[in-house]
């Protein structure tokens, strides 16, 4: 005979009365400590509500009771995922899919923990598995689009984002993603004035949203556009004050301003918190190449070639430093082309994205 005080905790989540149903579900479990349905129930509250160990822990002693449970596996599944409990995660999921190969949920929460865990072909397996069952799985197109993205394969991302939107066209993550992968997209292929414009809508879109604010920022820098492009890196260091990429880049644009001891002051800053980013040492031997501080320019150079041994343009740099200390003998020939312009145009910047 079915329990009234269960029946009534079911009704109250069905009509959204959460903490009423919940609060059903813990008498029920002191009524009856052995209840599979109330533990279940109030995990999945739980889960719905953050409380993640709390989640995990009674849907854990709910499979106690009922180990078989293909519901239950596939909530502390999603549990110990949002916990970055991966392994346990990948067990729930793989118990389900030896039970049934073909579910959708469990195939593809499994697919989310491998590209959480940067396996990314495993990942794209996954998902291909999913659509071969259910080509109509819009999260999974969605989420496919993100290890894409993660690979730097920025137009099949794209595409991988249409797929999810034609499906279920209001869907806010894939459209939002879709953005800044397109933005990527013209970003790689030298389109700085597209890439820009459409980052500048995805950072709109979600403004949590650093590094496509970033990126933006480098393709303003490229478009030689300093002042909105130091506005983009300011943001982000508002939202992140030790944003090692925005930065080394906002010292890149001062340097390219001849601010030139803001932009020594910049590269000191991110090398105080990543001691090993070549790019800052690289452009820090720049600054104060400009300086005519040559020696201390060559133990910049040094430092980035310690980190990142084949660096060509801290190599240049490095050279037509040397040269310029009377250290060589023969003028490198980007020096020699530098003689003729009024600033040493040979001197190699580089622009540090987001990894």
């Amino acid at each position: 005979m079915p329990d009234p005080l269960l029946q009534d905790a079911q009704r109250l989540c069905r009509e959204g009365r959460i903490a009423e149903a919940a609060r059903l579900y813990r008498n029920l479990l002191q009524i009856n400590p052995q209840s599979f349905e109330a533990h279940y129930g109030l995990g999945v509250l739980c889960l719905q509500g953050g409380q993640l160990d709390q989640a995990q822990q009674l849907l854990g002693e709910a499979l106690r009771l009922k180990p078989l449970s293909l519901d239950c596996l596939c909530m502390r599944g999603l549990a110990l995922l949002h916990l970055q409990r991966h392994d346990e995660a990948l067990a729930c999921f793989d118990s389900v899919l030896s039970i049934t190969p073909d579910s959708v949920e469990a195939l593809s929460n499994r697919a989310i923990v491998y590209l959480e865990l940067q396996h990314y072909g495993e990942a794209l397996a996954a998902f291909d598995a999913v659509f071969a069952i259910d080509p109509g799985h819009a999260i999974s197109w969605s989420n496919r689009g993100n290890v894409l993205v993660a690979t730097r394969r920025f137009e099949e991302a794209v595409a991988s984002y249409d797929r999810a939107l034609s499906i279920r066209p209001d869907f806010p993550e894939a459209r939002d993603n879709r953005k800044y992968a397109l933005g990527m997209s013209y970003f790689e292929k030298g389109q700085f004035d597209q890439a820009q414009y459409v980052l500048d809508e995805a950072v709109r879109l979600n403004p949590q949203l650093l590094d496509g604010l970033c990126i933006r920022g480098i393709a303003l820098l490229r478009l030689r556009r300093h002042d909105e492009a130091i506005a983009c890196f300011e943001r982000a260091l508002t939202a992140k004050p030790d944003f090692v990429e925005a930065l080394s880049n906002r010292a890149t644009a001062y340097l390219e301003l001849n601010r030139i001891d803001e932009a020594l002051a910049g590269f000191d800053a991110a090398l105080a918190l990543d001691a090993g980013h070549a790019v800052s040492w690289n452009n820090r031997g720049n600054a104060l190449t400009a300086l005519k501080r040559y020696e201390e320019a060559v133990e910049s150079y040094d430092k980035a070639l310690a980190i990142q041994p084949e660096f060509p343009e801290a190599k240049n740099n490095r050279v037509n430093a040397l040269f310029a200390m009377g250290r060589m003998s023969r003028c490198p020939p980007a020096y020699m082309r530098a003689l003729f312009s009024a600033k040493l145009r040979s001197l190699r910047s580089v622009l540090c994205l987001s990894e």
